[in-house]
Formats: C-alpha cells, sequence, structure tokens
C-alpha cells in the first residue's frame, strides 16, 4: 500500500489509476495525514455479492420488513382517475 500527498496524485493521476488497477491501494495524504484510499474495485457478476457489500461500506440499508416490496405490473389501475379524487376531496372540505 502506497502513501501518496494530495499534491502529487492531482499532479499524476493516471499513474496512480494505473497503480491501482494493478491491484494496489493508495492512500492518499494531505500534510501528512491519511484524507481516502483509493482501492481496486472487484468485478462482480453476482447482484446479492454487490449489495453485500453496499450494505458492508455503509451505503446500502437493508429494509426493516421481510420480503420484497410488492410492484405493480405496468398498466392502469382500476378505479376513479386522479382528477376526480382530488375533485371528491375538496368537496369534502
Amino acid at each position: 500500500m502506497k502513501a501518496v500527498g494530495l499534491r502529487e496524485i492531482n499532479q499524476h493521476f493516471s499513474h496512480y489509476i494505473k497503480v491501482v488497477k494493478a491491484g494496489e491501494e493508495v492512500i492518499i495524504t494531505e500534510r501528512g495525514k491519511p484524507v481516502a484510499i483509493l482501492k481496486p474495485v472487484a468485478p462482480t457478476t453476482d447482484l446479492d455479492v454487490k449489495i453485500r457489500r453496499l450494505e458492508a461500506d455503509g451505503l446500502l440499508t437493508p429494509p426493516r420488513l421481510e420480503g420484497s416490496p410488492k410492484i405493480h405490473p405496468a398498466g392502469f389501475l382500476s378505479g376513479p382517475g386522479l382528477a376526480q379524487t382530488v375533485s371528491e376531496m375538496r368537496d369534502e372540505r
């Protein structure tokens, strides 16, 4: 793992992207203090693996309720239209 200053990264960004593509992590420092890590993204095609990785990184929160949400098929729902519903709600006031 390399530690590189922010100025060096800015001046030679393409070089460090190649280093990361080769599998190495690069710690970016500012005035000697670490501020970020550049690391390669592991290629995966499995959706469940990607979701678990996002959850582990804190970028995705799993649903609180069990089961998946119900998705309505494309098409029209039965019942009165939106304009009629809004008009009826206004009349009730």
